[in-house]
């Protein structure tokens, strides 16, 4: 029989917090970047046990020797490729621009470690905001953020990027002749090292979405149980802060790579298009029109996984926040219309450094960018051409269906 003077209390069981989840959830991409030679931010853990992320000397001495002896293969690829422009006649134009396209393949590899080592000090702190952040979510909640589906698709984008880049550059290998063996590694490096960043964005932006809704679920339960609303609305603007850091602390890298795909997907679509009109259906035309594809679905992967972390935060959690504030308590309908508020009036935005938001408008721009190069591209190649009654008549042709597909 129990004292009236004694009670017994039962605690809770306490929430151990899983440290550096996100870092767990990118850890195959991360390790992956790290061995091609970007990425020098290693995880440390202190003395307390939390762990921390820092720009270390021997990571930061391995990207470094990794990209000068790569390199030197680059260096020589590119050497190869200006050797074979200057020997084209002026009115070889197609095949020029063929080989500015080899060109701008090489470039990631002279562009991305050096904003790696830019940036690997915010990076570091990024993560390390993300720690604090899931230490703070999981005392507030009493959950813990799980989120293994998620590192189950990123162990197999870490295995199946580099064997789809393997099979899609032998591909072009086999039908461009100007396309040499001895380079195939080159460009299956390259084109690796890009996609698997393309990888890691869209998880980190998954990652992002995948809290914001274990944040609204929570929120759910604490507002039937009586909580107070302040408490989530602090974790939603650390959130917003983080997603924010995101875009800032990888500017360099990303906008870098959405610069270097317009280039290629412009150069590649005009190719594929002068192959089928000049060849008909060719498996040349068809084979540029897919790596057309391909670089049009990196520069989509980019701007879609950004515009779906800032709906998830602002339009879809308003919802929420509008559809908890049915059946509440005068006081919690209060601190709601506060947080509503909150949402509407700063709405998460992610951006490159301020230069430019990543959304789905980003995508529109750069293809009708694209489109308004590829009408200059024509125009240059008829300007270069002998004008005989006869090819002005297929140019204007060519030009016509060129604009008709555009418009189309």
């Amino acid at each position: 029989m129990a004292s009236p003077f004694f009670r017994r209390v039962i605690r809770r069981p306490a929430i151990k917090p899983e440290h550096g989840q996100l870092y767990d959830t990118l850890k195959p991409l991360w390790l992956e970047l790290r061995f091609l030679g970007v990425l020098p931010v290693v995880k440390v853990t202190t003395e307390v046990g939390k762990p921390v992320f820092r720009r270390t000397f021997g990571a930061m001495l391995y990207s470094v020797v990794f990209y000068m002896v790569v390199g030197v293969f680059v260096v020589h690829t590119g050497v190869v490729k200006l050797q074979e422009l200057r020997e084209l006649k002026s009115s070889e134009f197609d095949e020029a621009v063929h080989g500015y396209m080899f060109l701008v393949y090489l470039v990631p590899h002279i562009a991305l470690p050096l904003c790696h080592w830019r940036q690997a000090e915010a990076i570091a702190n990024f993560m390390t905001a993300w720690t604090t952040f899931q230490v703070r979510f999981e005392q507030v909640t009493r959950v813990s953020l799980q989120m293994k589906a998620s590192r189950k698709v990123t162990i197999t984008m870490a295995v199946l990027v580099p064997l789809l880049t393997t099979v899609c550059i032998v591909v072009d290998w086999s039908v461009m002749p100007e396309f040499k063996v001895s380079e195939i590694y080159c460009y299956i490096y390259i084109c690796t090292l890009v996609y698997l960043h393309i990888a890691l964005w869209f998880t980190m932006c998954c990652s992002v979405a995948t809290t914001t809704r274990h944040l609204i679920n929570v929120l759910r339960k604490g507002v039937q149980s009586g909580r107070h609303v302040s408490d989530y609305h602090s974790l939603w603007q650390e959130l917003s802060q983080l997603s924010r850091k995101m875009g800032d602390c990888f500017c360099y890298i990303y906008g870098t790579v959405i610069v270097i795909w317009f280039a290629a997907l412009t150069l590649c679509l005009y190719g594929g298009l002068i192959a089928i009109f000049n060849h008909g259906i060719h498996l040349r035309g068809i084979t540029l029109l897919c790596n057309t594809v391909l670089c049009t679905s990196v520069l989509f992967v980019i701007s879609d996984a950004g515009h779906r972390v800032c709906q998830e935060m602002g339009t879809n959690f308003y919802g929420a926040l509008h559809s908890l504030r049915l059946g509440a308590n005068k006081e919690i309908k209060q601190e709601l219309d506060f947080f509503r508020y909150d949402v509407a009036m700063n709405p998460p935005v992610i951006s490159l450094g301020g230069y430019v938001a990543v959304n789905r408008n980003l995508l529109l721009s750069l293809l009708a960018t694209a489109v308004s190069h590829i009408v200059i591209l024509l125009q240059f190649r008829i300007g270069v051409e002998p004008l005989t009654q006869s090819n002005t008549e297929t140019h204007s042709s060519l030009f016509n269906q060129s604009c008709k597909l555009m418009c189309e």
